[in-house]
Order: structure tokens, then sequence, then C-alpha cells
């Protein structure tokens, strides 16, 4: 490129044409330094210009003179170049001349002011054609300058500082010592900011004595076999020709065969490195040939390549690293070639059979790229060659190609060496990923250190992990190591699994007695999968007996704490109260202690209790940490104080000073707006937490998840897992997939749950309770099955199959608990629930007789799982067993209010004044308040079936006189209950009064009229949301029919005209709904208005009960002796704890 474009300036430079500046120009706008760097710092000029400007005056060196002095004679007349050396010239500031002429061993006369007289130097290439005669003379050249010096850094960085300060130095010429000539080689030869100089080297090379050549000829081998370029691999086949056999050596053949293969001689390159093996044992250069021939696709010379190293040397003695080979572009494709070249191939006859049976199909535009040939090397000529690559120069290659090159290799020490490198690098991902197929190599037998390093990266989230880590352990080994055992202990405490901690415990007290006794860990393990269970007094029972064989009598305070969170766990709020007070007096409690008690105050919604407990832990001198700041939040959100939580939130992680992970803070403000179907607040959240680096965990997606369920956006849901999986996002856990399933369930998609556990049974998750509760909740929704699905299946198929899921189930949780753990409620209640809606009520009694032989705490009524009440409740309402579903209601009454207010008050409280608008005389937070909404509703379907009005009215004045609160559901069928039974004036105030604050108006009149169609989408959210009620289709389909005979009514009696009267004047949401509604012939308004209707329902389709998805609401069962205390308990406590210390 240099060479054409001094050609096209020859006729007449640049400084030639332009004239000479006679005013200066340092008033004018000065180029700043970052112009010299616009982007071309790969082409470096003064190596380029001083290749062709090599100084003709030097003498030529004693092997040109002896060679052909003629030519000697005759390049030193070479035609001068005319046109300017530095074609950039005139961009440089005034003074760089000088500066270059002191640094530079040559002269640059294009850089001198033009009006001077010069003489211009020869170059090795002139485009000019020279016309004089052979041998002419020639005019006596200019000597060259005596300095010899190269670049220095220093002093270009110190002329720009000055150019641009303004402030210059006097840099007159000095005189320099000269430097030798091997000293001056060796400075080129090492690396420099500059990049190589190539033509520098080799003209200082040719300098030197033929003594001093033969000490640099293998190092300028060496730099110019880097170049790539054609005429510096000449050079080195030239040098390499005078090299005899004797002294030939790795980095001097590896070079020679470099040079080759850029010339393009690959037959040479193959004789040479044939030689070198044989004769000298050298083989470095196989790395080169390697790389050439994967880039060509030469598979034959590859293989013979590796073939020839194979019968003369022994692949275990290969020392050479393929850096060249893992640079090549697309190796894994490229092996895929070479693997499938070398393959066996299928014999013709056999092809074409296979064809004339199975035709190939073709590929359609859409369909994936196919995958890499699925034929292993580990078969072929080239087995070792692989395993080399994958052992000792797997660090080489990319990632990708490094997992390709292990499948191809399926060798067990070439997966240890790619384990040990993800971990190192920490790529824990693909680490795992190698581990799983490395176990399932032949006759692989896992080494121990790499189950250590799969133990540490599967703990404590991956069960599949630690499964397997655990299975490997047992397949070579008796027993675990201590800290194996402290970490599967920890792990299967943490899932809640009794049968795993107890035979661990036991093994580890029996293979290591002396450890057991002393390690406090298995105390805490022991004691923490009852707590996880909510069996605080299993836990209690686990540390009175470890500390007496321990001959501790006293235990820590993380024992304490342990328990504390067993009754947490339970939500037996008084048992946590009498456990804290006994840590109080006979220890001391920490941070950890307080949150605990003060997360129970929280979820009960008791603000005041919560702010007592945080101010008496700072006046302990205990420094709130994230998790007593989490509890304060909780208190805040169960009130209805979003936006306080939320300043509270920022405002901490902007002082940044509390101990602890803050997002834990922003989980519970996620869990809460999921609950209230607010997507916006979620997303907007989520994206603070990301302008403030705060990390998001599993609890964080698991709300996410939990949010698109209650909004019905399942797919989203899936989106959400399968970008996960795919971006490496985060990791998806059993527990988000059980998740994915109850939206699907929630969604009315129950096949799409069902699919799901397919495909989570077929990758071989571990199976869990909640997630075969889900496969009984779907199975119970046939009807919403698709209809291929239901083809010639009927509901016993599908209640047979759930009800034998479900025993197979119990029949792993064993028998002799004294309570059934949470997901076992849960199951229970479903099963009971199905075979309710079927009227089975002969199964339903088997049920519960096992569940009761089961758990034999649970015979006598009282002592049942509300959850469990409220199905028995439900079926004896549909076998019309009115007694023993007030029997149940009492019961389950009872129960409540002892955990809500720690007394029994038999008869119902003060209510306030106004017909219809009672308030409740002790107001309630949190989830207490909403908890008798499906046991309410049953109450109301009995009150309807015996037409008493009187007594439904006075029901739900009970219940809300004692601070509970009905739910959506129970609003609509109070008011559609009245109304039937022809109470129209309570009717439709109760309508006005709780149902059409939140109504939205009509979708037809909305499309009639000139106005948005579509409402909001968080308004049409929030209409799902339970505890926000709001009038269904059917309720004033029902209050509209009612309205019609009231009109008519109006006609015949003054006490209906009186009662039209007062509706048209109290209740003009409800009459503008009524009159505004347009008939759409739908079968339910058929039914509505021709009084056919059966029995009531607050929803289209099917009866179906309200369940929290996600199962927290476990309450505990307490007896009523230890309950009626609770709030004396928590009063008095407050005051001791305020009484001891000064806030």
């Amino acid at each position: 490129m240099l060479e054409r474009t001094a050609a096209s300036l020859e006729t007449c430079s640049l400084q030639r044409v332009l004239p000479v500046a006679r005013t200066s120009l340092k008033s004018q706008r000065q180029l700043h330094t970052a112009f010299w760097q616009h982007g071309a710092s790969d082409l470096e000029l003064l190596d380029a210009y001083q290749a062709l400007l090599r100084d003709t005056t030097a003498a030529p060196t004693p092997t040109q003179t002896l060679s052909n002095p003629q030519t000697a004679r005759l390049e030193n007349r070479t035609e001068p170049m005319k046109a300017s050396m530095f074609l950039l010239d005139f961009l440089y500031p005034s003074g760089t001349a000088a500066l270059l002429r002191k640094i530079l061993p040559i002269r640059l006369p294009s850089l001198e002011p033009a009006h001077k007289t010069r003489r211009n130097a020869t170059r090795l290439y002139s485009s000019a054609i020279n016309n004089s005669p052979a041998g002419a003379a020639q005019k006596p050249q200019e000597e060259p300058l005596e300095d010899d010096s190269f670049m220095d850094a220093d002093l270009f960085e110190q002329y720009w500082n000055e150019q641009e300060s303004g402030v210059t130095q006097d840099r007159r010429p000095q005189k320099v010592p000269r430097k030798s000539g091997p000293r001056v080689l060796r400075e080129l030869l090492e690396p420099s900011e500059f990049g190589p100089m190539h033509e520098q080297i080799w003209t200082e090379y040719n300098k030197l004595e033929p003594n001093e050549q033969d000490e640099f000829r293998g190092e300028v081998m060496a730099n110019f076999a880097q170049s790539g370029r054609s005429v510096d691999a000449s050079r080195v086949r030239e040098l390499f020709a005078a090299v005899p056999v004797q002294q030939w050596t790795e980095p001097i053949v590896k070079a020679a065969i470099k040079a080759e293969l850029v010339l393009d001689d690959v037959d040479n390159a193959k004789v040479l490195f044939t030689d070198a093996l044989k004769k000298r044992g050298l083989h470095q250069g196989l790395d080169d040939v390697m790389a050439h021939a994967f880039t060509t696709s030469s598979w034959q010379l590859a293989l013979d390549i590796w073939k020839l190293f194979a019968s003369s040397k022994d692949s275990e003695k290969l020392t050479v690293e393929f850096k060249a080979l893992a640079s090549v572009p697309g190796f894994r494709d490229k092996l895929a070639e070479f693997v499938e070249f070398v393959a066996p191939k299928v014999p013709a006859t056999k092809a074409k059979k296979a064809s004339k049976h199975k035709p190939t199909k073709a590929k359609a535009p859409a369909d994936p790229e196919p995958t890499p040939n699925p034929t292993l090397a580990v078969d072929t000529e080239i087995a070792d060659f692989v395993r080399v690559l994958a052992t000792k120069s797997l660090r080489l290659f990319s990632p990708t190609d490094a997992v390709v090159l292990l499948r191809h290799a399926a060798d067990s020490s070439a997966y240890e060496a790619f384990i040990k490198l993800a971990v190192e690098h920490g790529k824990t991902r693909a680490a795992a990923e190698a581990y799983k197929k490395y176990r399932q190599l032949p006759k692989a037998e896992v080494r121990i250190w790499v189950l250590r390093a799969m133990l540490d990266i599967f703990y404590p989230t991956d069960a599949a992990g630690m499964e397997l880590v655990l299975r490997d352990w047992y397949s070579r080994y008796d027993a675990l190591e201590k800290r194996v055992y402290q970490k599967f202990l920890a792990f299967y405490a943490g899932r809640g699994d009794t049968k795993s901690v107890t035979r661990l415990a036991t093994e580890y007290r029996k293979h290591l007695p002396a450890e057991a006794a002393r390690d406090m860990s298995l105390i805490s393990s022991l004691m923490h999968v009852h707590a996880r269970n909510g069996n605080p007094g299993a836990a209690r029972k686990v540390l009175e007996n470890c500390l007496e064989q321990a001959g501790t009598g006293k235990p820590k305070t993380v024992h304490w704490n342990i328990l504390l969170n067993a009754y947490a766990k339970a939500s037996d709020y008084s048992g946590c109260l009498e456990t804290f007070e006994r840590l109080d007096e006979v220890g001391k409690p920490d941070s950890y202690s307080y949150g605990t008690v003060m997360g129970m105050a929280a979820v009960r919604g008791d603000l005041s209790f919560a702010l007592v407990l945080f101010n008496a832990a700072k006046a302990d001198g205990i420094k709130p940490d994230v998790g007593m700041v989490d509890s304060l939040i909780e208190a805040y959100c169960q009130n209805d104080r979003f936006r306080e939580a939320e300043v509270i939130v920022k405002q901490t992680v902007k002082k940044g000073t509390l101990p602890g992970k803050y997002t834990v803070l922003f989980n519970t403000l996620l869990n809460h707006h999921a609950r209230k179907r607010d997507l916006k607040g979620l997303y907007n959240l989520v994206e603070y937490m990301h302008e403030n680096k705060i990390p998001s965990d599993n609890e964080t997606y698991s709300h996410l998840l939990y949010g698109l369920m209650y909004c019905k956006q399942s797919h989203h849901a899936l989106n959400l897992l399968r970008a996960s999986e795919k971006d490496n996002l985060f990791k998806p856990l059993p527990e988000h997939y059980v998740l994915l399933m109850a939206s699907f369930i929630h969604s009315r998609e129950p096949h799409m749950a069902l699919k799901l556990n397919e495909i989570l049974s077929k990758r071989q998750e571990p199976e869990m309770a909640e997630r075969t509760t889900r496969v009984i909740d779907a199975l119970g929704r046939w009807q919403q099955l698709p209809g291929h699905q239901r083809w010639q299946k009927d509901q016993k198929y599908y209640i047979t199959k759930a009800i034998n899921l479900f025993k197979q189930t119990l029949q792993k949780t064993g028998k002799g608990h004294h309570e059934a753990p949470r997901p076992v409620v849960n199951q229970f209640a479903h099963i009971l629930f199905i075979l309710t809606q079927i009227r089975d009520f002969g199964t339903l009694e088997e049920i519960m007789e096992l569940y009761t032989t089961q758990f034999p705490s649970a015979k006598e009524p009282s002592n049942l799982p509300i959850r469990l009440l409220n199905n028995m409740m439900l079926a004896d309402y549909y076998e019309r067993k009115f007694d023993r579903v007030r029997e149940i209601w009492n019961h389950i009454l009872r129960k409540t209010t002892l955990q809500a207010f720690g007394e029994v008050n038999e008869e119902p409280r003060e209510t306030g004044a106004g017909e219809g608008a009672e308030t409740p005389a002790q107001h309630l937070v949190g989830p207490y308040k909403w908890i008798l909404c499906d046991p309410i509703k049953t109450m109301q379907r009995v009150f309807y079936d015996e037409n008493d009005a009187n007594g439904l009215m006075e029901f739900v004045k009970d219940v809300r006189s004692r601070g509970f609160e009905l739910d959506s559901k129970n609003w609509n069928y109070y008011v559609q209950s009245l109304a039937r039974m022809n109470r129209f004036r309570e009717a439709f105030g109760e309508c006005e009064a709780r149902l059409m604050p939140n109504w939205t108006g009509w979708y037809r009149v909305r499309a009639r009229s000139a106005v948005k169609n579509q409402l909001p989408l968080e308004l049409r959210r929030l209409g799902s949301f339970p505890q926000r009620p709001r009038p269904i289709s059917h309720t004033l389909i029902i209050m509209a029919k009612k309205y019609m005979d009231l009109e008519n009514l109006a006609n015949w009696q003054r006490e209906a005209a009186n009662q039209l009267e007062w509706v048209n004047a109290e209740c003009t949401l409800t009459v503008k709904a009524v009159k505004t509604m347009i008939r759409a012939d739908s079968e339910l308004e058929k039914s509505v208005f021709n009084e056919t209707e059966g029995v009531l329902t607050t929803e289209e389709g099917r009866d179906a009960e309200r369940y929290d998805e996600d199962g927290e609401e476990n309450w505990s069962e307490m007896t009523e002796e230890e309950i009626r205390t609770t709030a004396k308990r928590e009063q008095a406590f407050a005051n001791q704890l305020m009484s001891k210390r000064v806030v």
C-alpha cells in the first residue's frame, strides 16, 4: 500500500507543491494529541518507511560481497525516490523533524524544511524507471548519521506534552555513544509497544559477524515466524537452510515449519516435520501443521501427521500446547467433520436398504439447524489425539469448543480437568453439567475431590445434584466425611425431610462417634427439620435429649432461635412468646431472636408490639439487622401502609449501614404487591433493585411468578422460566416449576400443569409433596381438560388416578407423626374437595379414617386443621346434615377466635348503629381477618336452604362483630341470598354499600358508546382480588330480576312502593346498573329470569372453593388452655421488656 501511494506522489511531493509557511501557525487552532491516534494504530509508518529507506551508504555484508559483487554494486545505485518519504508529514507540528532526527537511526529528509537544500535518500524498491545506463557513475552519497539509537517512548511523551503546553526545551543534537550491533538487535527482538520491527531486525542481523549471527539465528527465526508475511517466511527458509541437523531445536524447527505453511508449501512442511521427528525427536511443529489442516479442511493431512506422530512417539509424552489449533475459527464444527471423515463408513448396501424403507424427510425452512454428527472420536483412529487435546490443552479452547471436545473424547481425566478449570473460574453451571456427563461414562469412578467440589456447587438449592453426589459417594465409600455429613444434614433439614435427617444422624454417630458427640450442628439440624415442618414439640424434645446425652444442661442461643423458628412455622404465637421469655431469663437474645418474635407479631398485623420489640432490642444494645427491619416492613404491609413500608426500605438501602442482604426487604414488598395483583408495582421494585445493584435471589423470582399467577398470566410465567434457562438469568428451582403448575391451574389450564409434571419427571427432578398436590388438583379439574384428553375417559378415571397418587405419597410420609405436615394437609384437603364435588361421601369417610390412623391426635374434631374442618363442613352440607355443619362451624369459630384474640367470647360483640352498616367492635388486621371466608360461605348456604333470612343477617352481623371480614364471594352470595328471599331493602342496601363502589360498568354499554371499551389493565387485574368486593354479573342479573318484581308489586302494595322509592333514592349505583343492563340472552339470564336456577353460585361454571395457592395460611392447632392467655401474656411480656430497659 505504501509503495503504491509513494509511486502516485513521485512526480511532485506535497512539500514541493505547498508553499512554505512564512508566518507562525502557533496562533491557529492546534490539533489535539488524540488526532494522531485516529484509529490507524495498527499501521506503523515508522517501521514501513524505514524498510523502504534502507541506508544505501551502508557497506554491503560480507555474504553479499562474496556471493555477487556486481549485484552489491548495483544495489548501491538505486534510483532515489522523489516523493515524500512520510506522506502525512504536513500534519505534524513544527519541530517534529528535529525530534525524529535525534531519536531515529536514519535521515528524514521529508520532514526537513522545504527551502533547505537536501539530497533524497534511496530505498530498496522504486517505482520510477531507471533510465541510467548500467554501471553509470553515481553521485557521492551523504554519510549516514552516527546516531543509531532506538526510539525512546519517554522522549515521545515529553515532546507531545511540550507541544500541547507551548513550553519547549532545548533539544539540539547531542552526541550519543554508539551501540554495538548485538545490543541493538537484542533491543529490537524484545517486545515493544510499537509492535514487531522485522525490517530493522533483518537489517541489524545482516550487519552482524557470522559467529554473532549463529547466536541470534533461532530468535530471529522465531520472530519472523510470527509475522505471517511471505517475505519473512522466505527469510526463515534461508536461515534454516544454514542450520545443520545437529543444531535443530524445537523453536527453530517450529519456525521453519510455520514458514513453509505460510509459503503454502505443505509437502515441504510435512517432510520437515517427519525429519525432525525421526532424526531429533522434535514434535512442537505438530500444532501448526494440525492448525493448517483444520483451517483448510485437509483431513487426510491431519490424519497422516497424527499417525506419523503416534507411530514414532508416545502420546503421553506429548508436550506441545495446541495454541494455534485452539484459535481455528469454528473448531467444534471442524472437529465434527474430522471425526466423520475418520469414522468407518456405512456400507452402501445398508444405506440403500435404509433409505428404501425410511425415506428422508425434507427439511422445512423453519426447522432448526442440524446438530453435529453424533459419532464420537472414541471409536476412531484419532481417539488419542482428541484425548490429548481434551487433557493437556483444554484451557486454550472456548467453553463451547471444550464441551464438544469432551463429548468426543469421552475420557474421565478430560472431564476432571474441565471440572477443575470451570470451578477455578467460577463457571459452576458448566462444571455441574460436565459432572453429570462425567458420572455416566463407562466404568467411571468419580474422584473424591470432584464430589467435594460438586457438593459446594449444589448446596443448598440443587436437590437433584445433591442426590447425585450422595449416590456417587456411597458407590465408592461406606460412609461420608464429617463436613459432608454436616452439609447433607443441613440440606435435608432445610427441606423438612425427617427420614433422611434421622438416617444420616444415626450413621454419623455410628461411623464418627467422637466428632458427632462434639458437633453442635448435629443438634441444630435435628431441631431444624422439625422446625421446618412446624413441629415445635418435637424440636424441643430433640434439644432436651441431645443436651442430656452430651452432658450439657444449658442450650446455646442458636438452639433457642431454632425453637423460636419452630413455633413461628407452626404459627404458635403463645409458644413463641413463652420461649422468648425463657431465653430472656436464662440467656441473651440476639438479633435473630428479636427478629423471629417481631416476625410473628408482624404476620398478625400487630405493628405496635413489633415496634415495642424493636425498641427493646436497641435498648439491649443489639444493633438492628435486615431481619428485624424486614419484620417491621411486614407489619406495615399487613396494615395496608405500603407507601410507608417502601419509604423505609429505600431509606435503609440508601444508608447501607445494616448488616444483611437487602434483597430480603424487597422480597417482602414484592410478596404483598403480588397478592394485590399489582404487576406494575412489582416491575418498578425490580427495576429499582437493578438500578441500585441489589442482587435478586430465588425468592425474588418466586414472587414474580406469584404475581403472574394471581393475574392469570401463566404463559408469561412459562416464558420467564424459559428465558432463565436459555439466557442463564437464574437457575429455576423445583419450587419455581411447582408455582408454574399452580399458575396453569389458576388460569383453568390443568392440562398444561399435567404436561409440565411429565417434563419434570423425564428430567428426573426430585419428587416434592407440593408438586404432587398440584397434580392431584389438576386431575380433580377434569372438566377443564381439552376434549381430546377426555376422550373415552370419564371422571372416575381421573378421580381414581388422583386417589392412587395420593395414597402413594402418603405411604412415603410414614406413620407415627403427632401432627400432619403442611404439604400432607394440603393433599388431604384437595382429595376431600374432589370427592365432595362428585358426592362420593363413602370414599370421603375412608380418607378421613386414613388421616386419623396416620395422625392419631386428629381423632378429636377440635384437633383437626381448619382447612380439613372446612372440607368436612362442605361435605356435610351436601349431605344435608345441617346440624353437623353448625357443630363444625362452632369448632372453627372457637379455634380462630382463640388464635386471633387469645380468648373466646361466647356472646356476640357489640356493633355500631345503623342498618346494614355494622362495624366490628374489635379491629383485626392481617390474615386472621379473612381466615373464615370459606366456612362463612358454607354457613350462608345453610341459611339460604333453610330460607332463614333473619338468621343469615344475624350470622353475618355476629361474624363481623368478632373482627372477621367477608371477601368478595361472601358478599355476592349474601346479596344474592337476601334478594332470593325477597328481602329487597336489605339486599339492595348491602349491594350498594359493599359491592357497587368497585363496579366498573357494563362492557356492552361502553362498546356502544364513544368511550374506550377496555378498562385499564391495573383495574382489570384488581377484579380478581378477593379482598376488594365487586358485583359479579350473576349478582346484578338477580338484582335486575328482583327490581322488576319490586316494580310489579309496587302497583299493588304500599309497602313495596315505599321500598321501591327507597331503593331509587338510596341505591343509585345499583339501580343504574340494573337499568343500563343489555340482555345477552345467555343461559344464565334465562335461568334467572325464568326462576329455574337451583343452587346459587358466585362464579359462572364450576363451584370452586377458595384455596390459598401458596399454602401459607397454616394456623396453629393449640389447645384452649394454651391459647387463652396469649393476649395477656403478650401485654405482660411487653411491659416486662420495657420495664427492664430504657427505651
